[in-house]
């Protein structure tokens, strides 16, 4: 058997691109996902919405996350398509009092047994001495998803 010159045969062909080119236009076009994910185990809690209400809550934990997904288990299968809000408690770096908490608001765009993916509409890490107060989560005059249930003083 003779050898192969791939570079005559990428030049043949119709593409003007370059070998290096072509390869990494192969491998993008065949990647779906816009962003690097990152393997990140993080507890968190989700709300389900719809028509404006919280219809359905759990936790779960992190398996992955990117800037514009994650990928989270939980005790039951989600529906695909769903408004979900997610609150996830950072990792501290420090031994301060205040914590960072990650909000974000999205859709399952997936779901696979007790696997879920969101894709992030809108996300925001927030400074917190302590637990927040529930129906506080999200800044509903900068979400897109907005929370019917008022602050308890």
């Amino acid at each position: 058997m003779g050898a192969v010159d791939v570079t005559s045969e990428l030049s043949e062909s119709a593409s003007p691109l370059r070998p290096a080119e072509a390869v990494r236009d192969s491998v993008e076009k065949s990647d779906r996902r816009l962003a690097r994910r990152y393997p990140i185990q993080i507890n968190l809690e989700y709300r389900l919405i719809s028509q404006g209400k919280v219809v359905w809550t759990g936790q779960g934990r992190t398996k992955n996350a990117s800037s514009t997904g994650i990928l989270f288990e939980t005790e039951c299968a989600l529906p695909e398509r769903a408004i979900i809000q997610l609150r996830l408690d950072w990792p501290q770096q420090s031994s301060t009092e205040e914590k960072v908490v990650l909000h974000v608001a999205g859709r399952t765009v997936r779901s696979l047994a007790n696997t879920t993916a969101v894709a992030i509409d809108w996300h925001e890490f927030q400074m917190t001495h302590a637990r927040m107060v529930p129906g506080l989560e999200f800044d509903s005059s900068r979400s897109p998803v907005r929370s019917k249930r008022k602050a308890r003083r």
